[in-house]
């Protein structure tokens, strides 16, 4: 099968030299790859052949300059499609500001703030902050969540966009909104120990996810995955506040990469309910559960 269509740029003209392709519906924009992609021709028209059937999103970008421009349509592809219009709009610079909840010792040298995109996002890579805890995002498209690296030991407490909690919420950010991220080294820590049904230690995987369905996804600050020691002990730093669902399973079985609601309905069915308080460390031990 075939999809035909034509790029435009923000204002309805033709986007000539628009690298348009078909990805998975839910993967970020990736902008650079070892191939070469579908190139939009003069007058903005591009044919994208043989194409199995299935449901994808068509992502394009085109770069100009210090101006970069995206564009994600989801399309679902069951016989020839013709006239599909990609409308491409302007990456957007952002800057924000990351403050502590407690005075840090460390350099803020080693301190990066990484864009995390999910579907119809851009890709970013990770931004050091400055030394007064500024941070600026450049060529930002799509939504977004907004995490931080490279300080063992400190958490995203919140993030605060226009003074609304966005911590765990994919949400397309504009310039001009004040844009802020707390971090901390004294949430919630959750230890216990895992046996079999035997009730002997055993290796295996400790996931532990919000009750709240709305944020159980593998990107989630409250979602998160250990291993056990050889003794079966675990244990789980960094957690924010709020209630949880914890639940051991094999290790070949803990990757949440694609996973459904229904395999964190599964893993909620044999969970243990438990709620996280900020600078407490709670104590939770499991059974393994055998994931089929």
């Amino acid at each position: 099968m075939t999809v035909r269509g034509v790029a435009v740029d923000a204002n309805g003209s033709p986007a000539p030299g628009a690298q348009v392709k078909l990805q998975k519906p839910d993967a970020a924009i990736v902008s650079e790859l070892p191939n070469p992609l579908m190139r939009a021709a003069a007058d903005g028209s591009f044919e994208i052949r043989q194409v199995a059937p299935g449901d994808y999103a068509l992502t394009a970008f085109r770069y100009g300059g210090a101006v970069r421009e995206f564009a994600w349509l989801p399309v679902s592809v069951s016989a020839d499609i013709a006239g599909v219009i990609v409308t491409l709009r302007r990456a957007v610079d952002v800057e924000g500001q990351v403050v502590f909840d407690t005075p840090p010792t460390e350099s803020r040298a080693s301190l990066r703030i990484k864009p995390v995109g999910v579907a119809g996002a851009s890709q970013s890579p990770a931004i050091q902050v400055k030394d007064d805890g500024a941070f600026a995002l450049e060529h930002l498209f799509g939504p977004v969540l907004l995490r931080a690296e490279g300080w063992p030991g400190w958490h995203v407490q919140s993030v605060l966009y226009g003074g609304r909690d966005i911590t765990d919420e994919p949400t397309e950010l504009a310039p001009g909104i004040e844009l802020r991220v707390t971090l901390s080294e004294r949430l919630g820590t959750l230890t216990g120990a895992v046996t079999n049904s035997g009730g002997a230690p055993v290796a295996a995987a400790v996931i532990v996810f919000a009750e709240d369905p709305a944020f159980r996804h593998e990107r989630s600050t409250t979602t998160k995955v250990v291993y056990t020691a050889a003794t079966g002990r675990y244990v789980i730093a960094g957690l924010r506040a709020g209630r949880y669902i914890a639940v051991a399973v094999p290790r070949e079985a803990s990757s949440l990469a694609d996973a459904t609601a229904d395999y964190f309905d599964l893993l909620a069915s044999q969970g243990t309910k438990v709620t996280i308080r900020d600078r407490e460390a709670d104590t939770l031990d499991l059974k393994v559960f055998a994931v089929r």
